[in-house]
């Protein structure tokens, strides 16, 4: 599990990688205070800052310095900013994300969003031959957190055909006073 840094023509700025088993392994970083999201990958790029004790749907990424709506986000390479604010339109959720690309620096050269100081693609997860499937349970005291999922994916030989179905499901509540 390693945090993998590409260099190469055409790209724009810094690129890291963050694989899906290496996600799983930054879980427990918590990423901001959001559990199961992609958020704790995130946080272990140079440069990249997920401001802790965060709670909710949305989470504050700045990188290298940049303010909130300065981070452009795709997902599978379709911009997903909303156009008032320039915000991510969805939280970074970890079910379903084969890979977190962060680039530092300016927006990779063939975007189609707009990002000034860092930007962060989702790479989805796809069916292969042979099909897979897993699933995971989790539970957490003194405060409360339940968690089940399921993921399955799979395809024809010839890969003509793919699938990937993933669900979720959690509960949380957080301490503030202990």
């Amino acid at each position: 599990t390693t945090l993998f840094r590409s260099v190469k023509s055409g790209t724009t700025a810094d690129v890291y990688s963050i694989n899906a088993a290496t996600q799983s392994a930054t879980a427990a970083l918590g990423g901001g205070g959001l559990l199961n999201q992609a958020y704790s990958a995130i946080s272990t790029v140079p440069g990249a800052y997920v401001i802790p004790n965060q709670t909710g749907y949305y989470a504050t990424i700045n990188i290298r310095g940049g303010d909130y709506d300065q981070v452009g986000y795709e997902f599978d390479g379709v911009p997903v900013n909303r156009s008032f604010d320039n915000y991510a339109s969805s939280s970074a959720s970890s079910l379903g994300n084969a890979e977190v690309q962060v680039y530092t620096g300016a927006n990779p050269a063939n975007s189609q969003g707009q990002g000034l100081s860092g930007f962060i693609n989702q790479v989805i997860k796809t069916g292969t031959y042979p099909g897979y499937g897993q699933g995971s349970l989790g539970i957490g005291t003194p405060s409360f957190y339940h968690r089940a999922a399921i993921e399955i994916g799979g395809s024809t030989p010839d890969r003509l055909f793919s699938y990937y179905v993933g669900i979720a499901g959690l509960n949380q509540s957080f301490r503030y006073i202990n």
